[in-house]
């Protein structure tokens, strides 16, 4: 289910494409940072956010399963705050 934030952002995505007279297509935030990647298939990935991490087995582009998750954003707050201390670009 999408949050609130979410729903308005597709809801304004849709209008937007409308206007432009393009196609809507639905991609999915986390997937789209793994694919991007181009990593050949059978792999794990580990998504850090300041909102959420993720342990994610990936067998093939289609067919992953989601080892682990949690909620807590500090694993997530904590490397924005070293991104921060040390002045990295990212």
């Amino acid at each position: 289910m999408l949050g609130p934030n979410v729903r308005i952002e597709k809801i304004f995505a849709k209008y937007l494409c409308k206007l432009t007279n393009k196609i809507f297509i639905p991609i999915h935030h986390i997937e789209a940072h793994i694919d991007v990647l181009n990593i050949k298939p059978k792999y794990i990935a580990v998504i850090i956010s300041g909102g959420h991490s993720q342990i994610i087995y990936c067998e093939s582009i289609t067919k992953a399963e989601m080892l682990c998750t949690t909620r807590d954003d500090a694993f997530g707050e904590l490397i924005d705050k070293i991104v921060r201390c040390l002045n990295l670009e990212i």
